[in-house]
């Protein structure tokens, strides 16, 4: 880009502070124009879709053609890049402009033929519709051209055009937008083309600059098909950087949970492109000092350097050229790369700030991968500008094995981060960088080292004589041309490119039109669902529990009324009082807790005489803010065993199944909760070893049953607990409480042994009551938004047993149904698409979201069945693919089953229906879908095989 540079640095020293400004933007434009050109109509076209409340899996299928269609164009214009730059700079440096401008026309029919050979596949095989498929292949030429021909008109000192050429894109088709969103046409086919339009009038625009500027010829379009056996290089230094720079994206994409398949082989990742996109353009304001000062100041000094070494220059005025034009490269990656290191560090600081303020979606994950990303593109910056630094040395095998290090690095850490963490976060990128940086680096020295060789020898081996002077900047106009001239060469290019796009658009037809593919978004429902394990738990020895809907009920269960003798357990007593019976045949589940410590207003102790009698009293009695009571000592010997026999006849009597299923440990502190008033001198509780003591027995009494913790202690990582918080609602305490979530000091204790739980919520379940703290209106009216908030930081499932219901009051109700709304899991079916066109089998694709605050947290399996018209179930399979418990909130996953046709019939209707079944196979959770088939089934399609 040294010739455009030229020109912009001109404009940036000695211009005026508007003509300054000018080429400063016309440097970006030069460097990421095309990019930059995409992602503002993206935004353009997105903000449109929202006004006009375009449906958002269309949108979201928009994002992903575009994404997937601009990444593979500039994959493959990377093949020809290099050797173009380099043929189209030997070619200025002979003298032969003549035989530029059919390189033009070449270089467009090996792009756009084996570009589209590839995207024709993609398309064929991913079923896409048939008009989309046509705009998308055009949008794809489109876009590879302007690749191409950004190429050359860097080679122009009329920077403007460029400038130019994207201002007048953005004008066009920001009038197309506001046309189509007046007219209420802003489809999905509507989207494409405003895009092709765009690009379309940026391909014209520079195409016409670049035919002004280098004179016509009837040369050979693929003259320059030489260089590439000269240079094979060349065409993998550039491919594997492209290949590292976007091979990340697809990796992420198909091999990781967070991406998403749209459709086919089209795919994106909403938590993970845009901030990878973003980051990107930390790399703007180095880049523009490389164009504008760097590359034209080093290109000065090679110039001076190759003059006096080819021109028979004495000694000393060599050896001076040549260290003036090191000192010139060193002090210029010096200066750039602390630019880019200062650019990296305001977009890692102030752009975070930025992203996290403005309300566009960025969670803090993909603020952390944005971060990453930032660091792992300044890399790749500087490491870029040092091969191209190489290139002037002629040290191409070099920058071939440093590049494809580089990609086959990217690739690889990529995949073992995504294998480490579930979800891909940058590193392999940065990791891939750092080291492409740190081998361009001693690659650099080494030619500096060596220059005379690289410069003589090289060039002769490379079958190009050494360079008598550099080759020119270009200010060549073209305005004797005739007229007959530039018609032939308009009509020639425009043939090329319809030869390319008319037989190509032609096979798109073919392939596509066998494809019949339905294509359903389900109705979702907006009702509270009657989901197993999540709700509401509330007292179960009340009459409202057992008249409650709800699939929980919270037990409460003291020592002393357990085993009121030794060796004796009172079970009549414990079913009668909490009405097992009763909800067990009702299908609910208990939240369980055993405690030996509650505070009251009266002075008692609550675990059995006979045990305080064994102990000696061994305990504190107390009297404090908190109420009366009694502390034992945990760490006596006496009072473990005995603990220890409890729990396991708790075991005998009802750990045989999955009826206690959520149990709170329980037993230590008062009401169970694992804290003591030390503030008011009750004795502190026991230590790591001894709590262990207190929690192996539960495990062996309940091995079906899901255990949590108050506090997010060691023993809670060590076993894979979840938490319950018993100050649901209460901003502070909730708050502190999700601050201990990242270990540290335990104020029980006073010692480190808390743990980091931060994402325990994604395997293990967490719940908890309400505070007692407030009212029951400033949870549910004064304080309804920051309660829902607190409840999805939480990651909440269930609250119990301390619950606020009140049917009779109307901000009640809708408060209480909002919070049941939020709390738990919430799984549905996004999206369905059955394709028609096999002859022996249709090919059903579901995609399953999940749209609460945690996972299930229980097998369970998804199932699909066929229905005939009259409604006997002629087909079902269940989706191993889909793991629920893995389905984390606002999150995807999709499975593809096939159906044997040769048993269905043409003429008939079929209903596709989902159920969620448990180990019985009898469909158990509700989905969040409006069209019941059956109980707990929902019907997701109706079609016959001959529409």
């Amino acid at each position: 880009m040294a010739g455009i540079g030229f020109e912009l640095r001109k404009a940036i020293r000695e211009g005026s502070r508007t003509r300054r400004s000018g080429a400063w933007f016309s440097a970006a434009f030069t460097c990421f124009g095309g990019m930059l050109i995409g992602i503002l109509l993206l935004v353009m076209i997105q903000a449109a879709a929202a006004v006009n409340e375009v449906d958002r899996s269309i949108s979201d299928l928009f994002m992903g053609y575009v994404t997937n269609t601009m990444f593979l164009s500039m994959l493959v214009s990377s093949v020809l890049s290099m050797v173009l730059s380099r043929y189209v700079s030997d070619m200025i440096f002979e003298g032969r402009y003549e035989a530029i401008m059919p390189s033009v026309t070449g270089g467009a029919i090996c792009s756009l033929t084996i570009g589209g050979i590839l995207y024709i596949a993609i398309l064929a095989v991913s079923k896409v519709p048939v008009t989309n498929a046509i705009l998308l292949y055009l949008l794809f030429d489109a876009l590879s051209l302007c690749w191409l021909l950004m190429g050359y008109i860097s080679l122009l000192r009329d920077y403007k055009q460029i400038a130019f050429a994207f201002l007048l894109s953005l004008l066009v088709s920001g009038a197309a937008i506001l046309c189509l969103s007046t007219a209420r046409f802003l489809t999905l086919t509507g989207m494409i083309a405003i895009l092709i339009i765009a690009y379309t009038v940026v391909d014209a625009w520079l195409f016409r600059a670049i035919y002004r500027g280098f004179p016509i010829c009837s040369g050979s379009p693929f003259a320059f098909m030489p260089w590439i056996r000269q240079h094979p290089a060349l065409v993998i230094v550039s491919l594997m950087q492209e290949i590292g720079v976007l091979g990340h994206f697809w990796l992420t994409w198909f091999c990781s949970g967070e991406g998403i398949i749209l459709q086919g082989l089209f795919a994106c990742s909403f938590t993970y492109d845009f901030p990878a996109i973003v980051a990107y353009f930390s790399t703007i304001p180095a880049m523009i000092y490389f164009i504008t000062t760097f590359e034209t100041g080093f290109y000065e000094t090679y110039h001076e350097y190759l003059h006096q070494l080819n021109e028979g220059g004495r000694t000393r005025e060599v050896d001076s050229a040549r260290e003036r034009m090191i000192l010139c490269i060193r002090a210029g990656m010096r200066s750039y790369a602390v630019i880019q290191i200062v650019s990296c560090i305001l977009f890692i600081t102030v752009g975070s700030l930025l992203l996290s303020v403005i309300n566009i979606g960025m969670t803090e994950t993909m603020l952390q991968v944005f971060r990453m990303f930032c660091v792992g593109y300044s890399l790749y910056a500087i490491g870029n500008v040092l091969i191209l630094l190489q290139m002037y040395f002629i040290n191409e095998r070099a920058t071939a094995v440093t590049a494809t290090v580089f990609a086959g690095l990217v690739l690889l850490l990529t995949f073992v981060d995504i294998q480490w963490n579930g979800h891909a976060t940058g590193v392999g990128l940065s990791m891939g960088a750092l080291v492409l940086t740190v081998m361009a680096a001693l690659q650099t020295e080494r030619c500096l080292n060596r220059l005379e060789y690289h410069i003589l020898y090289q060039c002769q081996t490379s079958e190009s004589a050494p360079r008598a002077k550099p080759a020119p900047v270009m200010s060549y106009r073209n305005d004797h041309i005739s007229v007959r001239q530039r018609t032939v060469m308009g009509v020639a290019f425009a043939v090329c490119v319809m030869m390319i796009v008319l037989p190509s658009a032609s096979m798109l037809q073919n392939a596509v039109d066998a494809s019949r593919v339905l294509v359903i978004e389900p109705e979702q429902s907006s009702d509270v669902l009657l989901s197993p394990s999540m709700g509401y738990a509330p007292w179960a020895n009340t009459d409202e529990a057992e008249e409650m809907q709800t699939t929980l009920v919270y037990v409460e269960l003291r020592w002393a009324d357990w085993e009121p003798e030794k060796g004796v357990f009172n079970l009549d007593y414990v079913n009668e009082e909490y009405r097992l019976q009763t909800y067990r045949e009702q299908g609910r589940q208990v939240v369980f807790r055993f405690i030996c410590d509650e505070p009251t207003l009266v002075d008692h102790i609550d675990i059995p005489d006979w045990l305080y009698q064994e102990t000696a009293g061994d305990g504190y009695h107390y009297s404090t803010s908190y109420g009366m009571g009694y502390s034992p000592n945990y760490a006596n010997e006496v009072f473990i065993d005995a603990h220890a026999r409890a729990v396991a006849a708790l075991g005998e009597a009802f750990g045989t199944d999955d009826f206690f299923h959520y149990i709170e440990l329980g037993s230590l502190g008062h009401w169970g909760e694992y804290h003591v008033n030390r503030d008011e001198d009750v004795p502190m509780l026991p230590y790591y070893d001894t709590r262990i003591e207190y929690i192996k027995p539960y495990l062996s009494a309940f091995p079906n049953a899901h255990f949590m913790t108050r506090y997010p202690l060691l023993e809670t990582v060590k076993y894979g607990f979840g938490l319950y918080n018993d100050m649901t609602g209460d901003p502070t305490e909730t708050q502190y409480w999700l601050e201990q979530m990242g270990g540290g000091i335990w104020e029980q204790t006073g010692l480190p042994e808390q743990a980091d739980t931060t994402n325990a919520w994604k395997k293990h379940p967490v719940g908890g009551e309400f505070a007692s703290t407030s009212s029951d209106s400033f949870y549910l009216h004064d304080n309804l938004s920051v309660t829902l908030e607190l409840l999805k930081d939480s990651h909440q499932s269930f609250i119990g047993p301390k619950i606020i219901v009140n049917e009779t009051d109307v901000d009640y109700s809708f408060a209480s149904s909002a919070i049941l709304k939020t709390i738990g899991y919430r799984y549905s079916v996004s999206k369905v698409q059955i394709d028609l066109s096999g002859e022996e089998c249709l090919k059903v694709t579901v995609t399953m979201s999940n749209s609460g605050v945690a996972p299930v947290y229980d097998p369970y399996k998804v199932r699909l069945s066929l229905f005939d018209d009259e409604e006997n179930e002629i087909w079902w399979m269940d989706a191993d693919e889909v793991d629920l418990r893995k389905l984390l909130p606002g999150e995807e996953q999709t499975l593809t089953v096939t159906v044997d046709t040769e048993q269905l019939d043409d003429d008939m209707q079929y209903v596709m229906a989902v159920s969620i079944c448990n180990d019985e196979g009898k469909a158990a959770l509700p989905l969040a879908l409006t069209e019941l088939w059956a109980d707990k089934t929902y019907v997701l399609a109706r079609f016959r095989l001959d529409e």
